[in-house]
């Protein structure tokens, strides 16, 4: 409780010192309205006081970011089934989102099956791109692996849903300057990261900062949509990045 207490001093903090509407990309691994299918998942209560919040500081929920200010784009990672189970919700909300897929979990006790994927697709507020095939440490493997990894899960993907698969969402963070270059060779078009920040803010031009608030208070949240985590960002580089 004291390291909760602590952790959101700063963050207001440093909310109050940055005090930017930079537009940001928010993401989470799973939202739950009934089964749990990860640890990692937000309840769904939880995830509508988000939404609220978002709402409140006057940030449009976007598909896709075209504004430095004002904007703010929703993001899960895995394609665990939650988001299917409480796809009533983000319908009625329109809420858009994206998804990014592990193409060789797909159909696997807790995730989206193709059927489900497709679904969802429907929606026309669902968007599915790649978090590799496998999920490993992209930053950690050698260039024929990230190669391997990032062209069967864009061929993959692609196949699903018919559509071309432009983004690209780093597993556990992990990256490298091999893998920006392979990505880009491969076309995606945008990488995104989990160090935090605003959108605009490309870390060496290229990669897309994120925001993870799966955990988070409505007051933390409020923090980070005026700039609070960028207090974290030399800790999240360090850990992920690998030169």
């Amino acid at each position: 409780m004291l390291k909760k207490a602590i952790r959101n001093i700063i963050l207001k903090c440093t909310a109050y010192l940055f005090n930017n509407r930079d537009s940001k990309v928010l993401f989470y691994h799973d939202v739950h309205c009934g089964a749990q299918y990860t640890e990692m998942s937000t309840t769904l209560k939880k995830f509508q006081k988000h939404i609220a919040a978002i709402h409140l500081l006057d940030f449009e929920i976007v598909a896709d970011i075209s504004k430095k200010t004002g904007q703010v784009k929703i993001q899960f990672d895995d394609g665990f089934k939650g988001v299917y189970d409480c796809i009533d919700f983000i319908k009625k909300h329109k809420i858009p989102i994206e998804i990014f897929i592990v193409t060789s979990w797909i159909g696997k006790e807790g995730y989206l099956s193709e059927k489900e994927i497709k679904e969802l697709q429907g929606s026309n507020l669902i968007r599915f791109s790649s978090h590799t095939h496998t999920h490993p440490n992209l930053g950690e493997i050698n260039e024929n692996e990230i190669r391997d990894e990032l062209s069967t899960s864009k061929r993959f993907l692609e196949s699903i849903t018919g559509e071309e698969v432009k983004s690209l969402c780093f597993p556990k963070g992990s990256f490298s300057n091999p893998v920006i270059e392979i990505a880009e060779e491969l076309g995606y078009k945008e990488q995104y990261s989990s160090l935090p920040g605003s959108s605009h803010d490309l870390f060496q031009g290229k990669v897309v900062r994120r925001n993870l608030l799966q955990f988070a208070s409505v007051s933390e949240v409020k923090s980070v949509l005026k700039g609070a985590h960028m207090i974290f960002n030399r800790k999240y580089l360090s850990r992920q990045f690998k030169r």
